[in-house]
Formats: structure tokens, C-alpha cells, sequence
């Protein structure tokens, strides 16, 4: 009976070791994770309008007497849809920091932080009215105990959204400047609508030559919808020039490009236009210094975010609308990620 007694206790123990090191294992992992590892977003959630008027927007094709009928349903609906692809992105960790494309105001950025499953975690926000003619801007949202906000403010590009400069200090650790990009679209014709992307970028370019020539060690992350491609000029040419032959900037999507991959389709074909641009300084991978954790860019694609035609076999991105009719889908691109790490 006390030798059954003691190969119990001792097999109890034994159990309870492993659970003990399990648990400091899961623990440490998660802390070191948590501390160590930030996911870096971009998303262009097509038209995140609300329902109501505004005189000084051209919001009518987004209203419930429009051809469109966008009501309070399709909203809700929206906003749940998005939340849904943020929370998916993030995996074990929710998403540190996010920039937004074609949100109408700071209403619907704060429904979709508090009323939907984000409201759970702790994300704040900054978001300017812009000039754009179709009245959607650029905003960024970042959780508050990965991201310290240490200021905000905006660059115009003529007729277009402005340029968003965003600095904080990330993980408590170093100091990071993010720039949320949405340029001019290519309407009226890719060659036409060149010159207002390459201002785009002179413009972005120009405000970045003042940052590196102000501190060398300066890091930045550029993300955006840019309506051109990782080899047009106005990405590879005019931000992928060096200062002195040295290059500033690196593109963790160009390969990406080269093999097909996309953010959105047309006319059966991929475009690239999302992407995230680090600066050389985060390319740099000394352990407790802050770096891009994996040298290729990341597209979050999910087979719900996607149908298939087997027909064409071709693929299109699940919407929210085709034209006037309601798809009930999430956006007409595809979010892109990057995580920069201390490890």
C-alpha cells in the first residue's frame, strides 16, 4: 500500500513537473513573442464609408438611397468582415501596428476598433481628413502596448490623399517612423496617370532625404496602396535611389512581383500595388536591434478572401461590390505584413 502511495506520488510529480516546464515554456514563448516580434500591416478596405450624408464629400454612391443601397446592414456587415481579416492576420499575436487605405472619416475607423472583436484589444488610432475628391483617406491604427505614439502629420499630394507620417517607439525599445501612402489611381490610363504617382513619390522621397540626412540611423517603414507595381518608376526608380550611390530604402516585395503574385486582380491579371518599404537601416539583423525578420514580404490570402473560376481558372478577390451589384465580400485587395523583431 506505501509503496503504491509512493509510485503515485511520485508519478503525481512527475506529471506535475512537466506541466510546470510546459507552462514556463508557453509562458516564456508568448512573453518573448509578445516582447520581441511586431506584425506590420497594410490593408485598402475599398470604400469604408458610413451611411450618413456629408455635404463636403462626394459619399452619394455610398448612401442607403443610392443605386448601391448601402444601409446599416451592409456597414455592420463590412466592419465585421474587416475585423475578421485583422484578427486572422495577426495569428498568435494580433497585428501591432496597421495602415489603412479608403476610410471616409474617423467615425468608421473608431466602429471598427469598438464595435467588432477589436474592441477587445487595446488599438488606438490617427487619422486626418485629406482633400481627396472622392473623400477617403489614409489612417493608421497600432496597439498601445506594442506602439508609443510620439507624434503624427500629413503631407499633401496635389488632387490625391495626403502622405501619413506616423513616429513612435516600438516595444519600448526604438524609435520607428511609419508613412501611409494611398496615390493617385489609374484612371484614365496607367501611362496617363504616371506623372501624379512619380510626383506621389518625389514628394514622399523628398520628406524622407530630410529624415536621413537628420539622423543616419533613422528607421521608417513606407506602406501603401501605390497603384503602381515594385518595378514601376515611381517605386523602383525615384524611392529605390540612393543618397551618395547608397540605397536608403528596400523593397521586401519586388520578388514577390517577379513571380506573379498580386494584391488585386484585373482583367484576370495580378497587380502588386500594396507593398511594404523598410528602409536599409532595418535590414540589419545584430540580436536587440530592431530588423525585418524575413527578407520577403508577406500576402495575407486566404481561400475566403478568394473565389476561383474554374472556367478560366482564374481567381478575384472576394469584394464588397462588382459595379452596382452587393457581394457581401471584404475588399477588392489583399492586406500585405511584414514583422521587424529585436531577436
Amino acid at each position: 500500500m506505501i509503496s503504491q502511495n509512493l509510485k503515485s506520488e511520485t508519478r503525481n510529480q512527475k506529471h506535475g513537473l512537466v506541466f510546470l516546464i510546459v507552462s514556463l515554456f508557453l509562458v516564456s514563448y508568448f512573453n518573448f513573442s509578445h516582447a520581441q516580434t511586431y506584425r506590420v500591416a497594410f490593408y485598402n478596405v475599398e470604400n469604408l464609408f458610413d451611411t450618413l450624408d456629408d455635404i463636403t464629400k462626394n459619399d452619394n454612391e455610398f448612401l442607403p438611397q443610392s443605386e448601391k443601397k448601402w444601409d446599416a446592414y451592409k456597414y455592420n456587415k463590412k466592419l465585421q468582415n474587416l475585423s475578421k481579416v485583422v484578427i486572422a492576420m495577426g495569428e498568435w499575436e494580433s497585428v501591432s501596428i496597421l495602415g489603412l487605405a479608403e476610410v471616409e472619416n474617423n467615425t468608421v475607423v473608431e466602429d471598427l476598433l469598438n464595435k467588432t472583436p477589436l474592441e477587445k484589444l487595446p488599438y488606438e488610432y490617427v487619422h486626418y481628413e485629406s482633400q481627396d475628391q472622392r473623400g477617403i483617406d489614409v489612417a493608421l491604427i497600432y496597439r498601445s502596448d506594442h506602439f508609443k505614439l510620439l507624434s503624427s502629420k500629413t503631407f499633401p499630394v496635389e488632387n490625391s490623399r495626403d502622405i501619413l507620417l506616423v513616429s513612435g517607439i516600438l516595444g519600448d525599445k526604438d524609435t520607428v517612423s511609419i508613412w501611409v501612402n494611398h496615390w493617385p489611381s489609374r484612371r484614365g490610363g496607367s501611362f496617363e496617370t504616371e506623372p501624379k504617382r512619380i510626383n506621389a513619390a518625389q514628394i514622399l522621397r523628398n520628406e524622407i532625404i530630410k529624415q536621413v540626412n537628420n539622423n543616419s540611423k533613422t528607421k521608417f517603414v513606407i506602406m501603401g496602396d501605390f497603384n503602381d507595381d515594385p518595378d514601376n518608376k515611381s517605386i523602383e526608380e525615384v524611392l529605390g535611389a540612393g543618397i551618395d550611390g547608397e540605397a536608403i530604402t528596400f523593397n521586401p516585395y519586388l520578388g514577390l512581383h517577379k513571380r506573379g503574385l498580386g494584391t488585386l486582380t484585373y482583367k484576370g491579371q495580378w497587380n502588386l500595388f500594396d507593398q511594404i518599404i523598410i528602409c536599409s537601416n532595418l535590414l540589419k539583423t545584430n540580436k536587440g536591434v530592431l530588423h525585418l525578420k524575413q527578407e520577403e514580404g508577406q500576402i495575407f490570402k486566404k481561400d475566403w478572401l478568394v473565389n476561383y473560376n474554374p472556367n478560366t481558372m482564374k481567381e478575384t478577390i472576394c469584394r464588397t461590390y462588382r459595379g452596382p451589384m452587393y457581394l457581401s465580400g471584404f475588399s477588392d485587395h489583399l492586406p500585405v505584413y511584414i514583422d521587424l523583431t529585436f531577436d
